[in-house]
């Protein structure tokens, strides 16, 4: 529910409640009513949802109370301030401030690169939307809208679009510093992803692998004599000739050389 401070367009059907403070219309082309109201010397309108004229109503009272009650705990002048910044807004007052509160901490570099991405592919995007308006959706909308209209026709890379969130993330930062929201949106990825697997299976085939075992089974069961410090005899089990071929193994070779 997004409530705005246009006045109402023409429509075709009209009804009062609460005394005539708040009207209800129909547009032409919509089966759902509206309602609309003038408090703290602004029009406000709101979407009902509703197809049923009476249920409408009763939404409308509701929606009018609740907003009366913000208008007299002076949340609503709030509010009405608030919207009536916008991410463009916030963006230029970023730029300006960003070379004075990084002065020696990042290089000009860094700002010029903040700047391209604000004014390169950021702000046509958000640049005309209220600072209220931005949400968790809108910034999932921005990744959806990012990675279908990439000036090189493919997919921008995922830590370009991170590095563009991180933007975002920095100009609304600055706005709420200066009282014109009051908090961030979640803007972590709505899905998360799992890291690549680096391990890579062995190539050799299950006979070569039941080849190795043998050869190591053999190496266990070998005997030896030793007589006046020496080697008088050695035995072993013959080893496959694919072992041999496929190179040591961690162990060692299976050529006892001695």
């Amino acid at each position: 529910m997004s409530e705005t401070l246009e006045s109402p367009k023409p429509k075709t059907e009209t009804h009062k409640t609460i005394g005539g403070k708040v009207n209800i219309y129909r547009r032409e082309n919509s089966d759902n009513w509206q309602c609309s109201t003038f408090l703290n010397g602004r029009n406000w309108r709101v979407s009902t949802h509703e197809d049923s004229l009476g249920r409408a109503k009763d939404f409308a009272e509701d929606w009018y109370l609740a907003l009366r009650g913000r208008a007299h705990a002076g949340l609503l002048a709030k509010e009405t301030r608030r919207q009536g910044k916008k991410f463009k807004d916030a963006a230029a007052k970023f730029l300006e401030e960003a070379p004075i509160l990084t002065q020696g901490q990042r290089s000009p570099t860094w700002l010029n690169q903040y700047e391209l991405k604000l004014n390169g592919v950021i702000l046509p995007f958000l640049g005309e939307k209220h600072l209220a308006e931005i949400t968790s959706g809108v910034i999932q909308e921005y990744r959806i809208w990012r990675a279908q209209n990439c000036k090189t026709g493919g997919t921008p890379a995922r830590s370009t679009v991170h590095k563009e969130i991180v933007c975002i993330r920095q100009v609304l930062k600055t706005a709420r510093r200066l009282g014109w929201v009051e908090y961030l949106p979640d803007m972590s990825f709505p899905i998360r992803l799992q890291a690549r697997s680096c391990t890579k299976r062995s190539s050799r085939g299950r006979s070569t692998r039941n080849s190795m075992r043998q050869c190591a089974g053999a190496r266990t069961n070998r005997s030896w004599s030793v007589s006046s410090g020496n080697v008088s005899s050695f035995t072993t089990m013959p080893c496959s000739p694919s072992i041999l071929d496929s190179g040591p193994t961690r162990h060692g070779d299976c050529n006892f050389a001695m």
